[in-house]
């Protein structure tokens, strides 16, 4: 064992990451794809007036997705001479430490892809929407947003109309949903102004000593900076939602090691097999920024 598999746990360990905390992991699955399926509630209750019959509603299934598993990997090639030679021993710690970053930073990457093509670009979800969109079909009829209507850079004001458009968000039968907005999550770019807006008992940036409300009500419990964030603009608040940006595994890290019968020298690889994706659009909230 060459010490490659060390090598990734430590990185996993030092290098813990805020995409490991907004995505739900799934378990291994046997099949080279994911199926995601949305189920649509029941709607409203009815009220039963005496000696009237009961009204029946469903569960129905509002979309079937199905999400190909990705494949991911990286080697590195130890030449015979330097085996035989005992060079090795000081150039695989050197191997495997780039080889493991390779593989830890590209997972990040991934997840980070879901929120950098949040917005018109990139994949769809299983509405046919784009993870944040001002029309999310819903099974009841009619749309629902998770998008600023106007996008707007990160403020006090803006901030706390996110936390009321989450607030607003409608299920596929057409109820306002439960959920409860979570983090705030920003660029590196934006930092310091989520640190303003989130940790001051003031309203920041004003001469007046009204409270934070934001802070004083806690509707949101803290804000994520996510160096991976491409748009230095773009800012997102997520929700307590299931299963809405998620970690599909199909296989975790596993190690190869063969001889080349052209030149002798060792081939060391690491492969991991999963993908990133979103189901519920409601777990999340976000724009671009003015």
């Amino acid at each position: 064992q060459y010490g490659v598999d060390d090598f990734v746990k430590h990185f996993n360990k030092v290098y813990g990451n805020v995409g490991e905390m907004l995505f739900t992991k799934k378990d291994p699955n046997s099949k080279g794809f994911y199926e995601s399926v949305m189920l649509a509630g029941m709607g409203e209750a009815s009220r039963k007036g005496e000696g009237a019959a009961i009204s029946y509603d469903s569960i129905d299934q509002e979309s079937n997705t199905r999400w190909a598993i990705h494949t991911y990997v990286k080697a590195a090639r130890l030449t015979m001479e330097s085996i035989e030679d005992n060079v090795y021993q000081d150039l695989l710690p050197m191997y495997s430490k780039e080889i493991a970053k390779s593989l830890v930073y590209t997972k990040d990457e991934k997840r980070a892809e879901i929120l950098n093509n949040a917005f018109d670009t990139g994949e769809t979800g299983p509405d046919g929407q784009h993870l944040c969109s001002t029309a999310h079909p819903l099974q009841a009829g009619g749309t629902s947003s998770n998008r600023a209507a106007t996008d707007a850079d990160l403020s006090e004001d803006s901030l706390e109309s996110m936390v009321i458009l989450a607030d607003g968000f409608l299920n596929p039968d057409g109820l306002k949903s439960m959920y409860n907005c979570k983090y705030l999550v920003v660029p590196t770019q934006l930092k310091y102004e989520a640190c303003r807006i989130m940790k001051g008992k003031d309203r920041p940036g004003t001469a007046e000593r009204d409270i934070n409300a934001l802070y004083q009500r806690g509707d949101i419990q803290d804000y994520m900076v996510w160096k991976r964030l491409s748009d230095t603009d773009a800012w997102f608040v997520t929700t307590d939602a299931d299963d809405s940006l998620v970690e599909v595994s199909r296989k975790g890290l596993q190690r190869q090691e063969h001889t080349d019968p052209y030149t002798f020298d060792l081939v060391v690889s690491i492969y991991e097999r999963y993908r990133m994706l979103f189901n519920d659009w409601r777990g999340i909230a976000g724009t671009q920024g003015a």
